[in-house]
């Protein structure tokens, strides 16, 4: 038996788990599909899950206001975690808002470049592709890709016509995990890691092939659970803390290994949270 591991990755990588996503112009089921389609190809839901969402229609009082009093809404209401702004941009471009936090203090220390917020309304705010939220929302701490432009966007010289302001992020990275499979792994999540019981797995200790023992699915275990998967290094699997007070045991042998996932395999359909659209 192969048992893939379905906690959250954000649990990880950021404090935020479940993105609230409000709707804020009017949607078709058709391009409101595309674009749930979109969130779930890009943060992995079917089989590695980065972050969820939890689409909804805003709140009237949000309705027709600008980005930053809708985000001290949500800080009144203590959810003063990042959001999604769902709006026309959906539509013709499959791309959303991120909303942050408003600049801090030390952001409008200007050193002359123009690098610094002009006061601390300005939001950090990007326009994403959405099937590129989940990976910028697990790199910010990092900054790389669109996230640098998220930090970047309380600057001065950023929202300026030389920059296109709002230029919708992760068009670039998109594009390459379209076009190149090894792009699509990294911005996509798709590789990940299961625990293979004894009997699904092959070793290989040949000391012309490799210097350490190394391990892989077999071939038809791999194809059968939408995987791929090749030598890599392994560790023993004996238990694994689900985070709700139970702890999973796994049979004597059982070893942990990275794989790739497809997604050409017919994942089962992923259930949204409750009460989403």
């Amino acid at each position: 038996m192969v048992w893939i591991p379905r906690d959250i990755a954000a649990r990880y990588l950021a404090e935020t788990t479940l993105l609230n996503a409000y709707i804020l112009t009017p949607i078709s089921s058709t391009a409101l599909n595309k674009l749930k389609s979109r969130f779930e190809h890009g943060a992995a839901l079917h089989y590695n899950p980065q972050v969820e969402f939890n689409i909804q229609h805003a709140p009237d009082e949000y309705i027709g206001k600008t980005h930053s009093y809708i985000r001290a809404m949500e800080n009144e209401a203590n959810r003063d975690y990042p959001f999604l702004l769902i709006d026309e941009w959906a539509t013709t471009d499959c791309a959303v808002w991120y909303i942050d936090s408003f600049a801090a203090e030390y952001e409008l220390d200007d050193d002359g470049t123009g690098f610094a917020a002009p006061s601390t309304d300005v939001l950090h705010e990007i326009l994403v592709k959405a099937s590129m939220v989940a990976w910028m929302h697990n790199d910010v701490e990092i900054s790389s890709g669109p996230s640098e432009q998220l930090i970047h966007s309380v600057y001065k010289n950023y929202r300026t016509p030389v920059n296109n302001w709002p230029e919708i992020a992760g068009c670039e990275e998109e594009l390459r995990a379209e076009e190149d499979e090894k792009m699509c792994i990294l911005f996509h999540a798709r590789a990940g890691r299961c625990v293979a019981e004894p009997g699904d797995y092959e070793e290989c200790t040949d000391d012309e092939i490799v210097h350490n023992a190394v391990a892989r699915l077999k071939p038809e275990v791999a194809e059968s659970n939408g995987m791929i998967s090749d030598w890599k290094w392994f560790h023993t699997a004996k238990e694994f803390d689900l985070g709700d007070g139970t702890v999973k045991q796994f049979p004597q042998g059982s070893i942990w290994l990275d794989v790739v996932f497809d997604t050409k395999f017919d994942w089962p359909e992923y259930k949204w949270p409750k009460g989403s659209l």
